[in-house]
């Protein structure tokens, strides 16, 4: 994932015509919010297909602390390989 916010940080930048570093640094925290975005939805798609029913119940059901322990929890899943 570095390499994604890394890489969309610069394609602001260039394609934005971006003098400075507000540039990189905006496209790489749309990047970083993009990534946790897609963990949290990827983490109800899979919840949803294992209790059968459909990604709006499950946004509606599921406790949102869950989802963030997920999220820490991949983190530092991924921090330790």
């Amino acid at each position: 994932m570095d390499g994604l916010g890394f890489a969309v940080g610069m394609a602001v930048k260039i394609f934005g015509r971006g003098d400075t570093q507000a540039y990189a640094l905006a496209g790489s925290i749309t990047s970083l919010l993009g990534c946790v975005a897609g963990n949290i939805f990827s983490t109800v798609g899979f919840i949803a297909k294992a209790q059968g029913i459909n990604i709006f119940q499950t946004l509606y059901l599921v406790d949102p602390m869950y989802l963030i322990q997920s999220l820490i929890q991949y983190w530092v899943i991924i921090s330790i390989k």
